[in-house]
């Protein structure tokens, strides 16, 4: 049995090399209408050296949202140390189930790479960053063993869904209840389900196939030592009382804590911001400009 409800508020496309669509806007990366992204070349320099980019993921719950949302501000400062910018769609879990949407995550990045020569891009120098629901996706994306697929017959299947660095806000490390349950986050499981994410009823229970769902989504699972760097930054306090609003709880730094330790015991890089934690005298911007220089 399955649901169609919502939570919280692929075909080879040629071996070609020059880009299906040049003009950078909703460039479909696959078939579906919410496989599309938008490309933001930096301006090259003289020597027309391939740029580095960082794609970015939107939040909305995995149920809204569109690519729209990306910051000039993050695209301006990306351009400004001659580093693009990609703003990418996923589907929705109204149509498409966990982990859906960050397999179209790694899918840009593998159609951007087979296409890095036409776009001029350091296929080498990708990261991935965004907030929320686009923050799981890109931890996801960051953590998982390489979606890379020699043997397929589409050539974007063939390339490295691995990724330079991270840079994810408010992200949730997992979407798995019991883990929710473990940081202490219960009252969130008491006003929705995530069952919707996986398009489970209710009372599926202890399904192993839901469960198998709830460990594939979780990008903590993922994590293991090869892991690239990751910066989370959470713009709530770590405090956590009756009183805490539910925004607070759905995005809340436990998540960053719980996944800087898991990190801290396999020897991955790791920053952790918070409200009120101590402050970084480097931004998340400028983590990204850092890891992606030459």
């Amino acid at each position: 049995m399955l649901l169609t409800t919502s939570w919280f508020a692929t075909a080879a496309l040629g071996d070609e090399m020059t880009p299906p669509n040049p003009d950078h806007v909703e460039i479909a990366y696959g078939e579906h209408e919410r496989q599309r992204l938008d490309l933001y070349p930096c301006p090259l320099s003289d020597t027309d050296d391939p740029t580095a980019l960082v794609l970015y993921f939107h939040g909305g719950g995995f149920n809204h949202g569109d690519k729209a949302k990306v910051s000039l501000n993050l695209i301006k400062r990306m351009h400004d140390k001659g580093i693009g910018v990609a703003a990418v769609n996923y589907r929705f879990v109204t149509t498409d189930a966990l982990p859906a949407a960050m397999l179209d995550g790694a899918r840009a990045i593998q159609y951007l790479r087979h296409y890095a020569a036409a776009y001029q891009l350091d296929p080498d120098r990708f990261a991935v960053m965004g907030s929320s629901a686009g923050a799981g996706i890109a931890l996801w994306i960051g953590l998982h063993d390489d979606l890379a697929d020699p043997q397929a017959e589409d050539p974007i299947a063939r390339q490295s869904s691995r990724v330079s660095c991270l840079y994810v806000k408010n992200a949730q490390v997992s979407y798995d209840p019991r883990y929710w349950r473990e940081l202490g986050l219960t009252r969130v499981l008491e006003r929705r389900t995530f069952h919707e994410l996986y398009r489970y009823p209710d009372d599926a229970g202890d399904d192993p196939v839901l469960l198998a769902l709830f460990a594939e989504a979780s990008p903590i699972t993922h994590l293991t030592a090869d892991d690239p760097p990751v910066r989370l930054d959470y713009g709530y306090g770590i405090g956590l009382d009756d009183q805490t609003p539910m925004s607070a709880l759905i995005h809340h730094p436990l998540h960053g804590e719980a996944f800087l330790k898991a990190c801290e015991s396999l020897g991955v890089e790791c920053v952790l911001t918070y409200k009120d934690s101590p402050q970084q005298e480097e931004t998340g911007y400028g983590y990204l400009i850092r890891k992606l220089a030459r």
